[in-house]
C-alpha cells in the first residue's frame, strides 16, 4: 500500500505543473512546478481560487474546466494559452483534468496536470507552413513547363 508521504513526494517530483481542488475550486495542493509557472508560492496557493490570482475571466474558464471534469465524471482535456508568471510570455498548454472521489464514491475534488506544448505547436505550425509553400510551388510547376513549351 502506497503511503501519503510517497504520493506527497511523487506529487513534488512531476515534472508538469500538477494541482488539486476542492469540489469549490478552492486549491488543495499544488506542485513547484505550478508554482513556477504562475509565479505563487503554493502556501499562498492553498484555501484560495483562482479568482484570487488571475483575471476574472480566466479564473471563469478554469471553473468551467473544473465543473466539466466534476459533471461528466471523466477525464477532460484542452488546450490553452497560459501568461507565465513573468507576464511577458504565452506558452500553449495541454491541460488535462479529472474528478476525484473517496473511497464511498463521494467527489472530493479535482485533479489538474498541464504539459507545455509550445515548441511542438511551434514546428507543427512550421511544417504546415513548409507544406503550403511546398504546394504552391508544386502547382506552379506545370503551368511553368507549359509557359516554357510555347
Amino acid at each position: 500500500m502506497i503511503s501519503c508521504k510517497q504520493i506527497a513526494a511523487l506529487f513534488r517530483m512531476l515534472p508538469d505543473p500538477v494541482w488539486l481542488k476542492d469540489p469549490h475550486g478552492v486549491y488543495l495542493a499544488v506542485n513547484a512546478r505550478y508554482e513556477e509557472l504562475f509565479g505563487v508560492e503554493g502556501s499562498l496557493l492553498v484555501g484560495k481560487t483562482d479568482y484570487d490570482f488571475v483575471p476574472g475571466s480566466e479564473a471563469e474558464l478554469h471553473r468551467t474546466h473544473d465543473l466539466n471534469a466534476m459533471t461528466t465524471g471523466s477525464p477532460c482535456r484542452h488546450e490553452e494559452w497560459l501568461s507565465l508568471a513573468t507576464g511577458s510570455e504565452k506558452r500553449l498548454f495541454d491541460i488535462f483534468r479529472s474528478p476525484l472521489y473517496d473511497d464511498e464514491g463521494t467527489l472530493t475534488g479535482v485533479m489538474g496536470a498541464a504539459r507545455d506544448i509550445t515548441l511542438q505547436h511551434e514546428s507543427e505550425e512550421e511544417l504546415l507552413r513548409r507544406d503550403a509553400q511546398n504546394t504552391l510551388i508544386t502547382d506552379a510547376v506545370p503551368s511553368l513547363i507549359s509557359y516554357i513549351d510555347y
